[in-house]
């Protein structure tokens, strides 16, 4: 499974106004069996510019109703995306950060998805 996420450059949010450019990411999810985790990779077009925009890894879990993806933890700190309220028809999504303090998540973005329909 795999998604394509595009965002011009005069919406991106004011952590990442620095681009400069559209903002181009795209990852690949597969289900691992033997640990029961999704494994996730992707990439952006960040060149560096923002911070852990480039590259990056999570693994996912279902943790109180929601899938969790979590980063490793590596350079860039810790990292959440967080799937929620999931019905067939629609979920939320937030991408948060931990803060230096080892234990505020800051939401940077949200959205609500809904299924649609061709």
């Amino acid at each position: 499974m795999s998604d394509l996420w595009y965002q011009p450059a005069d919406g991106l949010p004011v952590y990442m106004a620095n681009l400069g450019r559209d903002y181009l990411l795209t990852s690949n999810r597969i289900y691992d069996v033997t640990s029961q985790e999704w494994r996730v990779a992707w990439m952006a077009n960040g060149a560096g510019t923002v911070q852990g925009a480039d590259f990056g890894t999570f693994s996912a879990a279902t943790k109180d109703g929601a899938i969790v993806m979590s980063s490793p933890g590596d350079g860039y700190g810790l990292q959440r995306v967080v799937f929620s309220e999931i019905t067939d028809a629609s979920f939320n999504w937030s991408s948060e950060y931990l803060l230096a303090d080892g234990k505020t998540w800051r939401t940077v973005t949200r959205m609500r998805a809904k299924r649609y329909e061709r």
